[in-house]
């Protein structure tokens, strides 16, 4: 992200209207992926951790 953007609270306002939206279309819950490093902006805007997620690559495979 572009350092200028920083400090305009985009992301919470972001955050904000997609609760907002899935709220209209009668959705339960908002699930993300995101860096450990993030997590502390998440949990601030109301997001708690669950479980972990896991990942296999095809492309990762072919290239060993």
């Amino acid at each position: 992200m572009d350092s200028s953007y920083r400090g305009k609270h985009l992301g919470v306002r972001l955050i904000s209207v997609l609760k907002e939206i899935a709220i209209q279309h009668g959705c339960y819950k908002i699930t993300l992926d995101c860096t450990e490093k993030n997590m502390g902006f998440y949990e601030q805007n109301g997001f708690k951790g669950k479980e972990r997620q896991m990942t296999w690559y095809r492309n990762e495979d072919i290239d060993k």
